[in-house]
């Protein structure tokens, strides 16, 4: 039997995100990575446009190895934020991806 690959946390900070949150999840769940991703969308319900609306879109979806987490919290920093990320990752190995940024796809 091979070995497993690591079960990888994404943990993505979104406040008034709208412009970006798409790009951003999109570039986790078409990795060439074929192990399991959980995306940790922190949504800061401070937001005053409709990145709550596309985050929840985006959960609703089913991906092979790719699941999407919305953690919503109180406005706050960017820090306590990140916090609340990382106390929802489950993964083995875990990263951080600006709203407003990509990774590339391998």
């Amino acid at each position: 039997m091979g070995e497993l690959e690591p079960h990888i946390s994404v943990i993505i900070r979104a406040y008034n995100a709208e412009a970006t949150i798409r790009e951003a999840i999109e570039s986790v769940v078409n990795q060439t990575y074929e192990g399991p991703i959980e995306i940790v969308v922190c949504y800061d319900k401070g937001s005053s446009d409709r990145t709550y609306d596309i985050v929840a879109e985006y959960s609703r979806k089913r991906y092979r190895n790719r699941h999407i987490i919305v953690i919503e919290h109180e406005h706050t920093t960017p820090f306590l934020a990140l916090l609340k990320g990382f106390a929802g990752a489950r993964g083995k190995l875990i990263t951080i991806l600006d709203a407003d940024n990509i990774f590339p796809r391998t």
